[in-house]
């Protein structure tokens, strides 16, 4: 088995102190450089978002996966647009990010930690001019970003049919003067979900879906072929994901309060599924257009890290009455799956990693959870595990649930052998936000 050695166990509470550790050159036991051997990609889950620890390793891992095995892009669970909003922030001597900054690193991923991190990128970057780190996003939560760009593209390739493209999306809103940022129009969204008010009404929703469908249309049959028009292209997946399904399923837990819970599962599935083919959609169009043949760190939510995250299922939970705790019908296909795919399934071209961490006090498991079995095993030491070597010891290779503690949000069915390569084990958490 491979874990920390001894030495690096001394004062674990400090998970900046278990980075430094655990890394360090010349450690014994060292795991993390057999772990990414040969990797093109690795795929860090985080068991919720917002947790100090992984705010804290996170920027030691990355750092070892540059100046080591030669990464050269940090994607985030975050809005595509993020690549031009912190432009600003990489060119600057600022050391804190603004309020678009801040929503552009979709809240999850704002702490001291990760701007401590862009500044280290910031300074390789200067360093290394001719092979630089790449910013990245692909989530498509982004309208008046997306709409603010698809009308100066439309109105520079195709001027004679912009304003008649443009006034057929009007309907879309995030696109007009009112909203000068997504976060404004994130407000305004908020500020309805308070007053019970949807975001669109399905005649709104019909409506901008057929704009953009023209707009797609467009595009597709008179403008020459370029990168800005593959962006576009992307700017209206975007927009139809987020009015079309993100805002849609929403809407109807506004719409319908007591849906039974297996409505409200099918719903979670079908966001879920859908977000994330449009994430991958996103992220393979930025790879080829934006940094092709790259390596690259991914970090995102445990369950969209995933594998074979089709073959998950809800947990059921025996103290409810036989009720099905939400969580992830079985058959919904994330990005993670979708990332395997692409690869081959190669464990060379890519690695995913889980983070585990029992409840403690913070919330209830499930019987069948697999946390609670790591912690009798490593108690309190943090710790590495590479599960493509023998465990007869832990529960890596036949099936239990896992629990998002920060998000009360769990899965089950899963195999952790089949569904990662690796997992950190971290005995407990804080939340930042």
């Amino acid at each position: 088995m491979r874990w920390l050695g001894p030495a690096c166990l001394v004062g674990w509470f400090s998970l900046a102190f278990l980075g430094a550790c655990a890394l360090q050159d010349g450690a014994p036991n060292d795991p993390l450089d057999a772990i990414v051997e040969g990797a093109m990609a690795v795929n860090f889950g985080e068991d919720s978002h917002g947790m100090t620890e992984i705010h804290r390793l996170v920027p030691v891992v990355f750092e070892r996966l540059v100046e080591r095995h030669g990464f050269r892009v940090f994607a985030f669970e975050a809005p595509w647009g993020l690549t031009d909003a912190l432009a600003d922030f990489m060119s600057s001597q600022r050391v804190e990010l603004d309020a678009r900054e801040q929503f552009f690193l979709h809240g999850a991923f704002v702490s001291e930690d990760v701007t401590r991190m862009l500044v280290w990128i910031r300074d390789f970057n200067r360093a290394h001019p001719q092979d630089p780190i790449v910013l990245a996003g692909y989530h498509p939560e982004q309208p008046v970003t997306d709409l603010h760009a698809l009308a100066r593209f439309l109105r520079d390739a195709a001027p004679d049919h912009a304003a008649t493209l443009l006034a057929g999306i009007d309907v879309c809103r995030a696109g007009n003067d009112g909203f000068g940022t997504d976060l404004d129009f994130a407000e305004e969204v908020f500020a309805l979900q308070r007053r019970g008010r949807v975001s669109y009404t399905a005649a709104e929703r019909k409506a901008c879906l057929e704009g953009l469908g023209r707009i797609e249309g467009a595009l597709a049959s008179s403008i020459p072929e370029s990168t800005d028009l593959a962006l576009a292209r992307l700017h209206v997946l975007s927009v139809q994901t987020y009015v079309g399904l993100i805002r849609r399923i929403a809407d109807s837990y506004l719409e319908s309060p007591q849906a039974p819970v297996e409505m409200r599962i099918r719903w979670q599935g079908e966001a879920y599924s859908g977000t994330d083919e449009a994430r991958f959609r996103i992220y393979e169009a930025l790879q080829r257009i934006r940094f092709p043949g790259k390596k690259v760190f991914f970090w995102m939510h445990d369950w969209h890290a995933a594998k074979h995250a089709s073959e998950l299922g809800l947990i059921e939970d025996a103290a409810d009455g036989g009720r099905f705790r939400e969580g992830i019908p079985q058959g919904t296909v994330s990005f993670g799956e979708r990332l395997a795919a692409a690869s081959g399934g190669s464990l060379t071209t890519l690695v995913t990693i889980a983070t585990l961490v029992p409840c403690g006090t913070t919330c209830t498991e499930p019987p069948s959870s697999l946390e609670p079995s790591f912690q009798r095993v490593f108690g309190a030491r943090p710790t590495w595990i590479d599960l493509r070597v023998p465990h007869p010891d832990l529960p890596v290779t036949k099936p239990g649930s896992v629990f998002a503690n920060g998000h009360g949000f769990g899965f089950g069915n899963v195999v952790l052998g089949r569904q990662y390569d690796a997992v950190l084990y971290l005995p407990t958490s804080e939340q930042l936000h």
